[in-house]
């Protein structure tokens, strides 16, 4: 649906997670409005938040923020560059 980023099962809190997995990190859809998506990225092994991909207008893209003080190796942080670039390629095709 809308992104193409999001499955057709949804969790028990009715979230759905992104189709392609990652090594370190998945993302689950937060909200939704008329133009954009946020997800939250989640820690694989315990499911710990660690921070949400959503829209920031003043640099009119989406953006990692972090919830909390994490270390990050560099395979985490290419997945998350990874899902963004999708996520802004994806955006650029719906208009």
């Amino acid at each position: 649906m809308g992104l193409g980023l999001r499955t057709e099962d949804e969790e028990e809190d009715g979230m759905s997670e992104t189709p392609k997995k990652y090594q370190y990190v998945k993302f689950v859809e937060r909200s939704r409005t008329t133009k954009t998506i946020c997800w939250s990225c989640r820690n694989i092994r315990s499911d710990a938040e660690l921070g949400i991909v959503k829209w920031y207008a003043p640099w009119r893209r989406y953006c990692y923020f972090p919830l909390c003080q994490a270390v990050y190796s560099v395979g985490c942080l290419a997945d998350i560059q990874d899902f963004i670039e999708n996520a802004m390629d994806a955006r650029r095709k719906t208009g």
